[in-house]
């Protein structure tokens, strides 16, 4: 994992309407610095059988007098482990992570930390002017977009802001080329804006000064009313599975990326 030279300044800033660049220079840490996941982009380790026959069975080990090949896959490492010590790797997961920010306060302390205004212990300092903003050049005109999108009337308790983290697993990002990677991230980004609509989509960031790339996204959830209404995206376990599901289908599934275990979201 070797550094690559930095971006052409001209090219972190592309506009509202602006995409990253096709060939970023990404890096996966440090040099001699194995992969690993952090507090943002990170996903709890899951285990499972995993049956390796149609029609197999889930969450169970094998039964007794069964011969059956059974493996075992951790969503962690990315890697399926079968009887024997045979070892089949995957292309790797998606990873898309969302975060409800309710007051002025939360969503000034996100755009802060996206700008890196704030300390930020999990970033390499000296990769952060690689990082990539769309929609804002600054912490203050950010705020001053997301002011602007916000109703005149709302509730108290109203959902005024949601972060979208965008993604995928360490190895993902080691297997898939760089124009890849970037073609993943743009695929998010237009997913996103059609989700909600482009215009409440008021900024994104490529962050680069982390172990795995990453694509952080702030939106004014806004429904057909004009209302505040993060609940019509992401409300309760079933519109967030759908959201994961969509998400594979019309983005991920497209690099070789998996879904996840359905039911964890």
């Amino acid at each position: 994992h070797h550094r690559k030279g930095k971006l052409d300044p001209a090219d972190h800033l592309r506009g509202v309407g602006g995409a990253f660049p096709s060939a970023p220079a990404f890096t996966m840490g440090r040099p001699g610095v194995p992969p690993r996941f952090n507090r943002l982009n990170s996903t709890s380790p899951a285990v499972e059988f995993n049956r390796l026959n149609p029609g197999g069975s889930r969450g169970a080990g094998p039964p007794a007098n069964d011969n059956t090949q059974y493996c075992v896959v951790s969503t962690h490492t990315g890697l399926t482990v079968c009887a024997g010590g045979a070892t089949l790797a995957v292309m790797g997961y998606q990873i898309l992570r969302t975060a409800k920010l309710s007051t002025n306060g939360n969503v000034g302390a996100s755009l802060a930390h996206a700008f890196r205004a704030r300390e930020t212990l999990n970033a390499d300092m000296e990769r952060t002017p690689d990082n990539q903003h769309i929609g804002a050049k600054s912490l203050e005109q950010a705020m001053a977009k997301y002011k602007a999108l916000l109703p005149e009337k709302s509730r108290s308790n109203a959902v005024r802001c949601i972060e979208y983290v965008i993604t995928a697993s360490p190895e993902a990002y080691q297997n898939m080329s760089s124009k890849d990677w970037t073609a993943y991230l743009n695929d998010g980004l237009a997913w996103l804006r059609e989700r909600h609509g482009k215009e409440n989509v008021f900024y994104a960031c490529l962050h680069q000064d982390e172990t795995t790339p990453h694509l952080s996204a702030f939106v004014v959830p806004k429904d057909e009313k004009g209302h505040l209404n993060a609940r019509s995206f992401l409300g309760g376990r079933a519109k967030l599975s759908e959201m994961q599901t969509n998400f594979h289908d019309q983005v991920s599934s497209k690099y070789g990326l998996e879904r996840g275990i359905k039911g964890s979201l």
